[in-house]
């Protein structure tokens, strides 16, 4: 999601106003390409040792070695180019220190964009990392200017810093939808459950328990477009008869793919998964939920109430919200709803939700952020 959302960013700022060094991400057949109007540096360290799984030696070394070449970088950058400030997205101890070290080095202001929380991610991770984060996110999160995703990103780090972030939503690049917004399928027919998206363990278990149920409901289809590998579909059960698997590339053909369906099943796990802890899951807002919201059908959210996800949704009232993980819960929510004993959604209340994207009043902010930070329009 954060390419994405950087690139809709990007696309706003005059040529010849802002560069990007970024990481370089190889073998990416399966994702959305989005070009942007500006010089884009790619580091190429961690590609010296991709052979190496990750948490390996090698690739623990390669970190080592790529910080000191990427702070040199960005001395020689900020010497030549003269930027008024640093924008960095907050999520990687490589790129939040070195920014934080840049920043301080040459007295230019770093204003950091948090998409998802650093600190527990990296202490549920443990090892050195994990007090590494202990030690730079009171003082990075200080010395800069911070923005948030997220309400709750928002309210977490008042209540732990007393930093007064600001909210930058996903800046969506559509402002109207593409599909209508009534069910798709015609009486009689078989509805159609669509979901859109990479799959991780995060939601991999609830997908799994979805494709079961609708395999088993003769009144159910399930379509899915995703770029997992076939090993993972295999695991949750994508491969077999009654389960229509593709990728689209074009965001428009997206998005009228999915308006086609009769419900868009958006899952977060209810507990700490091998790769993500409860403490970020709870922050969390996925991207395809403003691609869903754009389709125009109806959305299942399955997560716990908690969450910001079962929050946002449930304060606009813009989609069915289920809390409880149980398949038993799901097979009786899926049995109501096929048989026509859920309430519909508000089309009113799905644009209410939808304006909260919008990429105007988004990137107003945040580029207003910028000029408060820079003394500069």
């Amino acid at each position: 999601g954060s390419p994405a959302i950087l690139a809709e960013v990007l696309k706003r700022i005059p040529p010849g106003s802002a560069e990007v060094v970024c990481e370089y991400a190889p073998g990416r057949l399966h994702a959305r390409r989005d070009a942007i109007p500006h010089p884009v540096t790619e580091s190429r360290v961690l590609h010296v040792f991709w052979p190496f799984r990750r948490g390996t030696r090698p690739r623990r070394l390669s970190r080592v070695l790529a910080f000191p070449l990427l702070v040199i970088y960005g001395l020689w950058r900020i010497w030549r180019y003269r930027p008024d400030c640093i924008l960095t997205l907050y999520f990687d101890s490589l790129w939040i220190l070195s920014s934080y070290l840049l920043s301080k080095l040459t007295g230019t202001p770093v204003v950091y964009y948090v998409h998802d929380p650093y600190l527990e991610l990296a202490r549920f991770r443990g090892g050195f990392n994990g007090r590494l984060a202990a030690w730079l996110e009171p003082r990075s999160l200080r010395h800069a200017s911070v923005l948030v995703l997220y309400d709750s990103l928002r309210e977490h780090y008042g209540r732990r810093y007393g930093i007064d972030a600001t909210v930058v939503r996903h800046p969506a690049g559509r402002t109207v939808e593409v599909a209508v917004d009534q069910a798709a399928s015609p009486t009689g027919a078989r509805r159609v459950v669509g979901f859109a998206g990479a799959i991780y363990d995060n939601n991999a278990r609830l997908l799994e328990q979805l494709i079961a149920e609708c395999r088993a409901d003769d009144r159910l289809e399930m379509r899915m477009w995703t770029n997992a590998l076939p090993q993972v579909l295999d695991q949750i059960g994508a491969q077999q008869k009654g389960v229509s698997v593709s990728f689209e590339a074009v965001y428009d053909r997206l998005l009228e793919a999915l308006g086609k369906c009769d419900l868009l099943y958006l899952p977060l796990a209810f507990g700490d998964t091998p790769s993500l802890p409860v403490a970020s899951l709870e922050h969390v807002l996925p991207t395809k939920a403003v691609d869903y919201l754009l389709a125009g059908a109806p959305i299942l959210v399955h997560c716990p109430a908690e969450y910001e996800m079962a929050s946002f949704f449930k304060k606009y009232r813009a989609a069915h919200c289920l809390t409880d993980d149980s398949a038993a819960s799901l097979r009786d929510w899926l049995r109501r709803w096929a048989s026509g004993d859920i309430p519909p959604i508000d089309p009113a209340d799905r644009r209410r939700a939808l304006d909260q994207f919008n990429a105007d009043q988004n990137c107003a902010v945040l580029f207003g952020r910028l000029r408060e930070v820079t003394g500069k329009q």
